[in-house]
């Protein structure tokens, strides 16, 4: 299993996205920020967000994804990808 981790800045992020409809290169490019990092911070490839890409993460959505949503502490797993408790294992049978 992966240990891709989103965090809710990230998951805010593609909503916004999404909900406007704009690619992450159209966005990237109308704000000046970084594509790569915006990426990577989308697919969960990193973990740890400057305060200066949130807060530029901020700005350029006019405060619907908040700085403070980027924080370590709100990363899980995909949706789809959430850890489950693993079952019992089987018991033998004696008869």
């Amino acid at each position: 299993m992966s240990s891709c981790m989103i965090t809710d800045g990230a998951r805010d992020l593609r909503a916004y996205l999404d909900r406007l409809g704009l690619s992450v290169p159209k966005f990237c490019e109308a704000n000046k920020i970084e594509r790569i990092s915006v990426q990577r911070a989308l697919n969960g490839e990193r973990r740890r967000f400057s305060v200066d890409f949130a807060y530029e993460i901020q700005v350029a959505t006019e405060g619907e994804v908040q700085w403070s949503r980027w924080h370590s502490s709100t990363a899980r797993p995909p949706k789809g990808r959430e850890r489950r408790p693993r079952s019992a294992p089987p018991t033998a049978r004696t008869s």
